[in-house]
């Protein structure tokens, strides 16, 4: 006698139970939305997010607004770039500019007072604050940068100075001097006249980091491909002519409604 394709040979009782078992764990994830393309789909959507920015007020910025970090030069805005796929706690979100104009979740960022307290008044030249943008599950994220060396890794590209966030949740202490930032005038010329007074909305600014003195830069010649699209590389890296003066991969302009 010889077997049939239609014989059962072996455990094929237990093979069956599995198979149901297996079965019934897939669709249950799927009801509690555990599947992986459902996770990576809801870290997109979270920050992806549509947000409201901040009214200005006699054409200032102030502690507390919320803004766009527009750079001109190559039309991109500074966005922090979360994992779209499920990560281990000590996954670090890089900063990257795209294109996409409209305010979202990951490319609106909140000013905050460097003591963390809730400062009524404009924000002046060489003030120091924080940066962070608030993604849902997520928490603050707060843009950072250290000085290259043997614990700081470089850009990915251009292999400048990186710029990363950092996730911070409301009841944690505040991140480190590393997330420290300033707006300096543009004209180097002008910088110590200009101090402590207000940023005005309509005034291109160079964001410099506190730490390094190293300035906030976007370089489109480098792209990245990404799960939000084409992005362009950014770093802390004061990029100078041959005068010794900023460049535009250094311009930045506030954006709010």
């Amino acid at each position: 006698m010889s077997f049939q394709s239609k014989c059962r040979i072996g455990n094929w009782q237990e093979d069956e139970f599995a198979k149901e078992e297996a079965i019934k764990a897939f669709l249950q994830k799927q009801e509690e939305g555990k599947l992986l393309h459902q996770k990576v789909e809801g870290n997109i959507m979270a920050s992806s997010a549509r947000v409201k920015l901040s009214v200005a007020e006699n054409n200032t910025i102030r502690f507390g607004d919320v803004v766009m970090l527009h750079h001109p030069f190559s039309d991109s805005y500074i966005g922090v770039l979360p994992p779209p796929l499920p990560t281990v706690k000590d996954n670090i979100p890089v900063v990257s500019a795209p294109n996409a104009a409209t305010p979202a979740s990951r490319t609106a960022f909140h000013i905050l007072h460097q003591s963390g307290e809730e400062v009524d008044g404009d924000v002046g030249y060489e003030d120091k604050f924080f940066l962070y943008a608030n993604i849902p599950g997520k928490g603050r994220l707060f843009l950072c940068s250290e000085k290259l060396g043997l614990h700081a890794a470089p850009a990915r590209k251009s292999k400048q100075q990186n710029v990363y966030a950092i996730m911070v949740n409301e009841d944690d202490s505040l991140p480190t001097k590393d997330c420290l930032w300033e707006f300096m005038e543009l004209d180097k010329d002008e910088r110590f006249v200009t101090q402590g007074e207000p940023v005005r909305i309509s005034d291109p600014v160079v964001i410099n980091h506190v730490k390094t003195g190293q300035h906030l830069a976007a370089l489109q010649q480098f792209v990245w491909k990404t799960e939000y699209g084409a992005q362009f590389e950014v770093t802390a890296h004061t990029h100078l002519d041959g005068r010794r003066l900023e460049k535009e991969e250094n311009f930045f302009k506030i954006i709010v409604d």
